[in-house]
């Protein structure tokens, strides 16, 4: 059998298919290397102290009520007016750095979360299996939009077509009461952060036009009205716009 790689990494933020809050992991198979890990854990991340442990309780305690229907629609103003950028958004294109934190190890609060969603993985990956089913089928033969392919397996993190009109999609959708995502809106080699770099040597045209075309749609929850209404508007705009 051939072997992929010796350890994955895991990134367990609030926006992924499990998730523990903020955090991550790293799972290997290779004994010496899990044993050189955890040396190298218990050496240099130093347990977190009481004032974490209270911020990561209490940004726990703000997403829930945030995404709310009453209450989404100004976190989602607030959001694209840039005002909420030192919550939400992770990375500086000019800057290649780590986390402020993350030599501190994860808080008690986390690590209760991040259990409990690992024992709801197997209902998790079911629901965005069939929301993504509803999808393929849903969106099936729409002009202008290219979807996703169907891989054997898949546990669904995103369902992400692409379209070239990615902007005027997702205004529509917004003036139709749906908020459309981006997977990934950069391409790394494009970032100032790395061009220039030695090892940016080539031009990336496929990442860049996946940046630019990638539109996002909802796979969370069980499947519903919302998942309906983001199928139609998302119909609807391309077939009112297919002679364009």
């Amino acid at each position: 059998m051939q072997r992929e790689g010796a350890a994955a990494l895991y990134g367990l933020n609030i926006s992924k298919l499990i998730g523990s809050i903020f955090g991550g992991m790293v799972g290997t198979d290779d004994d010496a290397l899990r044993q050189r890990l955890a040396r190298l854990r218990d050496e240099r991340v130093r347990a977190p102290g009481w004032r974490k442990a209270w911020q990561r309780r209490l940004y726990l305690a703000a997403v829930y009520p945030a995404f709310q229907p009453l209450i989404y629609g100004l976190v989602n103003r607030l959001e694209r007016s840039h005002l909420l950028d030192r919550f939400v958004k992770y990375y500086d294109e000019c800057k290649i750095d780590m986390p402020a934190d993350y030599l501190v190890g994860m808080t008690r609060v986390e690590a209760r979360v991040g259990r409990v969603q690992v024992s709801r993985y197997a209902e998790v990956v079911r629901r965005r299996r069939e929301v993504a089913a509803f999808y393929d089928e849903a969106l099936s033969g729409t002009p202008g939009l290219c979807l996703p392919p169907r891989a054997p397996g898949a546990t669904h993190l995103h369902y992400v077509p692409r379209t070239e009109r990615k902007r005027e999609i997702v205004e529509y959708a917004l003036r139709h009461g749906v908020q459309l995502g981006e997977l990934i809106e950069y391409s790394c080699a494009d970032m100032p952060a790395y061009r220039g770099r030695p090892g940016n040597r080539y031009p990336c045209p496929i990442a860049r036009k996946l940046s630019e075309t990638t539109i996002n749609l909802p796979v969370w929850g069980e499947l519903s009205a919302k998942h309906r209404k983001v199928a139609r508007v998302v119909k609807s705009y391309h077939k009112t716009n297919q002679r364009r």
